[in-house]
């Protein structure tokens, strides 16, 4: 389950600065020159095939629920905290593909991989 879903269902102005959020962030990757792509993940279906499908990047999720934890919707604008989520390299520079607790498979290549965060 996505991080997000408990957050956008509270309701409230923070669950509507974290959609605008990953509008947002949606636009940056339908952006044709954006560095910025879907996740694909590949699960097995109930007939045994693979299943490929594109998501919003889990990292970003991760990123968003973290940056509402610490607070930062309340201290900075959401321009500010998508700009910050896109531009800070993800925490392994070297994994392409990250086995999930569903058995998924998921493989993202956005520009740059190292250390990061926001607050």
């Amino acid at each position: 389950m996505s991080p997000l879903l408990p957050i956008l269902g509270r309701r409230g102005r923070v669950a509507d600065l974290v959609a605008d959020a990953v509008v947002m962030m949606m636009r940056a990757i339908a952006d044709r020159e954006s560095p910025y792509e879907l996740e694909t993940v590949t699960f097995k279906g109930a007939d045994g095939k693979p299943w490929t499908v594109k998501r919003f990047p889990a990292e970003w999720a991760r990123r968003l629920a973290r940056a509402v934890e610490a607070g930062a919707f309340k201290r900075r604008d959401v321009r500010s905290i998508v700009e910050t989520i896109l531009t800070t390299p993800e925490p392994v520079a070297t994994r392409s593909v990250v086995e999930n607790a569903t058995g998924a498979t998921a493989s993202s290549s956005p520009a740059g991989a190292v250390e990061g965060g926001i607050a």
